[in-house]
């Protein structure tokens, strides 16, 4: 039992000294946030001032995820397809600075031969289809500053 338990906490501490064991991002209190319907699949994770996070779900939902407002935030997620010999990976991230309060659409898929797609909306309730452009989408960025 005590080999188990060793062999636990070593596996523990190993993920923890590893930079591919990610954290699911909390907000402080009274931290401005948003909100982003994710469409397609792939689990989504958030990137702002160098600090990679999981994107969490927002409660009672399971196709939203709650993300900080307010700064350029990177998000996207990792997608994998296998077919007869053949496996597509991809890395469909993108940036944007969301609004408090607002609610994004987000759709990430692969395509065809294996091509990554990521698209972003905000999402307007008095507008005919319910969504807008978001004009601040850009290229991923994730560098600390």
């Amino acid at each position: 039992m005590a080999m188990k338990r060793s062999g636990l906490a070593c596996l523990l501490l190993c993920c923890a000294a590893l930079q591919g064991c990610v954290a699911t991002y909390s907000p402080a209190p009274g931290e401005p946030t948003a909100q982003v319907r994710v469409v397609g699949w792939g689990r989504t994770q958030i990137c702002r001032a160098g600090e990679l996070n999981w994107a969490p779900t927002t409660e009672g939902s399971k196709d939203m995820v709650t993300v900080p407002a307010g700064r350029r935030l990177t998000i996207g997620s990792h997608l994998s397809d296998a077919g007869y010999q053949v496996i597509h990976y991809c890395r469909p991230f993108m940036s944007f600075v969301p609004d408090a309060g607002k609610t994004y659409v987000l759709n990430s898929a692969l395509e065809g031969q294996g091509r990554c797609v990521v698209e972003l909306v905000r999402e307007e309730p008095g507008r005919v289809n319910g969504l807008s452009v978001e004009t601040s989408v850009g290229p991923p960025d994730c560098a600390k500053r």
